[in-house]
C-alpha cells in the first residue's frame, strides 16, 4: 500500500477516536473513566482517568503530527503532481448515475464508471484475480464460490463493504431485489450468478447457475453501491447522487455538460498494488459531454480541458507533431461487427422470405467489406480484425490453429456470384443502424461498409440513433435490420459469447427459426463444454473449434478491433495497464510535477 494512502487510513481512523475522547470529557468522563464507570468503580480514580485520555489525546495528536510530515514528503518526492487536475472530453455521455441500470453502465457510461468500484481486483487480461475489496476461490468440488472480504475497504460515504452488501449489489443490478420490485436492472451482464450464503461474518458461497469457471471474471462486471444509500435515496436520488467505492467519488454532475469527482484517497489499494484498479495520481477530474471531434479539440486547445477523447484519426495525426500535445493510441475493448437477422424468417426490411438466412449471402457480405481498406486508410493501421473471439483472449488458439488463420478476404466478384447462386441475383435492400458518437469514426466506417454492401448488390442505407435509444432498443429487441456492436475483447470469452453470439445472445436478433439449425447446434454444444470445463487447454480448444465454425457460418460481418486516438496535452502520461482497457485508466494518468 502507498504510503499517502496508508497514513490518510490511520489518521482518519485517530481523528476519530480523538473526537470520541472530546465528546467524553464534555460528558464529565475519559475514555479510561468510562470504562471504569462500566466497571462500577467509585470517583475516586476520576483525576486519574481524566489524566490518562490527555496523555493519550497528547500522544496521538504527536503521532498524527509525524504521519502529516511523513505523508507531506511522499508527496514532495512524487515525480508527479498530485494535486493536479484532469479535464476529460467525451464523445459520448450517461443519462444516469445509476450504475446498476443499462444506461449508467456501457460505454457511453465511461465518466460515470470512473467513480465504482467492482468486487475483484484484475489483470492485464482483465480477468479476475484476488487482492480486490473481496478474494474468491471455488470451493465444493467447484459447485460453488467462496467470497471473502478483505478488511478496511469502504464506501465513498464511509459504509465498509460486506459479505451482506455484495448480496444486495446482486439482488439489485439482477432487478430482483425485494426494496423495489419494478426497478429493472441489468440481469444480462449477470448471467450465471445466484446468491450468497453467508457462512460468518467475513465470507459466503456463491452459487452459480451451473459450475463454470468463467463465473469470477462475469462477477467482475457487478459495479457496487451501499445498500443504506439506495434505501435512502431511492432510484430517483441514486440516478443523480451515486456513491461507490472506486478510486474516484462523486462531487456533482449537470447533465448532458459535466461530471465532476475527485480522488478517494481512501480507496483500498495504494499505487504500488500489482494489479488494477489503484489508487488515483490525479486529485480532481472533470469530465465534459462534448459530442463534436472538432469542439472538442479546439477545447483542448484553449485549455477548457486536457484530454480529448475519441477522436477520428485524420483529426489526431496533426497533434503528434507538436510540441504541447501528444496522440495516444487506446486499443479498446471492441470488437467490432454487424449483427446480421439471420434468424428472423422475413426479410426485415421489404418483407418476403429473409436473405440473411442463407450462408452464401452472409459470406457475400463479409467478402464484399474490404477491411484492410477499413484498418489502413479509414482507421488507425493499428487494428486488428475482428473475429468471434478477440486476439489474445482465451480460445484464440487452439489445436485447429489460431481463428486469425480464417479470413474471408475481399472479393467482390466471388461474393456477386454468391448473392445470384442464392437466388439474389438481382439484390435486395439493407439497413445498418448504428449508435451516435461513441466510436471513434463510425460515421466514415459505416457508410464505408454499406457502400461496398451496395456495390455486390445489397442496396444498403444507414441510420443513427441516440446512444440510450439505440442500446435501450437492442435490449428489447426493438431492431431487426442489421446492427452495429462490440464484441468485448479482454473479458473472459464466454461473456462476449454470452452477449453476442449465442442463439439467445443478449445483444442479437430475436430468434423465430434457427438458420442452419446443424451448424448453429453444434456451435452452441461447443460453447456448453466450454462453459463448464475447468482444464484449460480443454476448455481453449472448445472455445477455438466453437469460435472457428460461427466464422466459417459468417455469423456476423466482421470488422476490426477499435482503436480509439485520444489527443492529450504533453504535460500528462498514461502507462496505459490493461492490454485492451475497456476506456481510459482515469486512475492510471499522470501529471508531471
Amino acid at each position: 500500500m502507498s504510503e499517502v494512502t496508508y497514513w490518510n487510513k490511520i489518521r482518519s481512523r485517530q481523528i476519530s477516536r480523538r473526537a470520541m475522547l472530546g465528546a467524553s470529557a464534555r460528558a464529565g468522563v475519559g475514555a479510561a473513566g468510562l470504562a471504569l464507570v462500566g466497571c462500577g468503580d467509585d470517583d475516586d480514580d476520576e483525576p486519574a482517568a481524566t489524566t490518562a485520555a490527555e496523555q493519550q489525546e497528547q500522544q496521538e495528536q504527536t503521532q498524527q503530527e509525524a504521519e502529516q510530515e511523513a505523508q507531506e514528503q511522499a508527496v514532495a518526492a512524487s515525480p508527479y503532481d498530485l494535486d493536479a487536475s484532469l479535464g476529460i472530453a467525451w464523445g459520448a455521455f450517461t443519462s444516469t448515475l445509476d450504475v446498476h441500470t443499462q444506461a449508467g453502465f456501457g460505454g457511453h457510461a465511461g465518466a460515470n464508471l470512473l467513480m465504482f468500484g467492482r468486487p475483484f481486483a484484475r489483470g492485464s487480461d482483465l480477468l479476475a484475480l484476488q487482492g480486490g475489496a473481496f478474494d474468491w476461490e471455488f470451493a465444493d468440488q467447484n459447485e460453488k464460490i467462496l467470497v471473502t472480504s478483505n478488511p478496511g475497504w469502504q464506501y465513498h460515504d464511509g459504509t465498509p463493504l460486506s459479505i451482506e452488501d455484495l448480496q444486495f449489489n446482486l439482488e439489485r443490478t439482477g432487478g430482483r431485489w425485494a426494496g423495489d420490485p419494478n426497478f429493472v436492472g441489468r440481469a444480462a451482464n449477470l448471467v450465471g450468478i445466484g446468491d450468497i450464503e453467508q457462512a460468518d461474518a467475513t465470507s459466503g458461497k456463491l452459487d452459480m447457475t451451473e459450475p463454470s469457471p468463467g463465473i469470477p471474471n462475469v462477477l467482475s462486471r457487478l459495479y457496487m453501491t451501499p445498500q443504506g444509500h439506495v434505501e435512502r435515496e431511492g432510484a430517483d436520488g441514486v440516478s443523480q447522487n451515486p456513491v461507490g467505492h472506486g478510486p474516484y467519488k462523486f462531487v456533482d454532475w449537470r447533465q448532458d455538460e459535466v461530471i465532476n469527482s475527485t480522488r478517494f484517497d481512501e480507496y483500498g489499494n495504494g499505487r504500488d498494488f500489482d494489479l488494477e484498479p489503484r489508487l488515483g495520481y490525479i486529485k480532481d477530474l472533470q469530465s465534459k459531454f462534448i459530442p463534436e471531434e472538432q469542439a472538442r479539440l479546439a477545447a483542448l486547445e484553449s485549455g477548457e480541458i486536457d484530454l480529448a477523447l475519441q477522436i477520428i484519426p485524420d483529426l489526431a495525426r496533426p497533434y503528434e507533431d507538436m510540441d504541447d500535445f501528444q496522440v495516444w493510441y487506446h486499443s479498446a475493448q471492441r470488437g467490432m461487427h454487424l449483427q446480421l437477422p439471420k434468424h428472423l424468417n422475413e426479410n426485415p426490411t421489404g418483407g418476403g422470405p429473409n436473405p440473411w438466412r442463407d450462408v452464401r449471402v452472409r459470406m457475400a457480405a463479409n467478402l464484399a467489406v474490404d477491411q484492410d481498406a477499413l484498418i489502413n486508410n479509414i482507421m488507425t493501421g493499428r487494428e486488428n480484425r475482428t473475429y468471434t473471439l478477440a486476439v489474445g483472449q482465451a480460445g484464440h488458439d487452439g489445436a485447429e490453429g489460431p481463428i486469425s488463420d480464417l479470413d474471408w478476404g475481399y472479393d467482390p466478384d466471388r461474393a456477386r456470384a454468391l448473392l445470384a447462386e442464392a437466388g439474389w441475383g438481382d439484390g435486395f435492400e439493407a439497413v445498418i443502424g448504428y449508435p451516435q458518437g461513441l466510436y471513434t469514426n463510425v460515421d466514415v466506417f459505416i457508410q464505408a461498409v454499406a457502400n461496398w454492401l451496395t456495390e455486390v448488390g445489397i442496396r444498403t442505407t444507414v441510420e443513427t440513433q441516440e446512444i440510450s435509444q439505440y442500446f435501450s432498443d437492442l435490449r428489447e429487441d426493438g431492431r431487426d435490420t442489421l446492427f452495429l456492436f462490440p464484441q468485448a475483447a479482454g473479458l473472459d470469452p464466454l461473456i462476449a459469447i454470452r452477449e453476442t453470439s449465442r442463439l439467445d445472445a443478449v445483444f442479437a436478433h430475436r430468434i423465430e427459426d434457427v438458420s442452419d439449425p446443424e451448424a448453429f447446434q453444434e456451435i452452441e454444444d461447443l460453447y456448453d463444454a466450454a462453459q463448464v470445463e475447468f482444464d484449460t487447454e480443454k476448455r481453449n480448444n472448445l472455445l477455438n473449434q466453437g469460435a472457428r465454425r460461427f466464422y466459417q457460418q459468417a455469423g456476423f460481418i466482421f470488422l476490426f478491433e477499435l482503436v480509439q486516438p485520444l489527443v492529450a496535452r504533453a504535460e500528462y502520461e498514461w502507462p496505459q495497464y490493461a492490454a485492451k482497457p475497456a476506456g481510459i485508466e482515469a486512475w492510471n494518468v499522470r501529471k508531471r510535477a
